[in-house]
């Protein structure tokens, strides 16, 4: 999987948090791809754990996406510089004020 436009952002904007939506297909190779890259990848499964210093990325698909912030999270949403979509024909309203870019 080709991160290289991932790795482009990171270079070009001071991200402390981010959140990466793809498509459920796509996610197994994506995590692959940051991992070996080492980036600090979290999935969907711990959403909660972004909130932790260490974790920087969250890696989660647009159908998880738009089912984990439906509802209110103790996610802290403020410390989030960007949300990169790759290849998802829909958004997540609870996730619109943050900056986007879309792949």
């Amino acid at each position: 999987m080709d991160i290289s436009k991932i790795e482009d952002i990171y270079k070009e904007y001071n991200i402390h948090k981010a959140i990466i939506v793809c498509n459920k297909d796509d996610i197994d190779d994506y995590h692959k791809a940051l991992v070996d890259k080492d980036h600090s990848i979290i999935r969907s499964e711990h959403v909660h754990l972004l909130n932790d210093i260490e974790n920087r990325v969250l890696l989660i698909d647009i159908e998880s996406a738009i089912e984990s912030f439906k509802h209110p999270t103790s996610l802290v949403f403020e410390w989030i510089t960007i949300v990169i979509y790759i290849n998802t024909a829909y958004r997540v309203d609870a996730l619109n004020k943050i900056p986007t870019i879309i792949l």
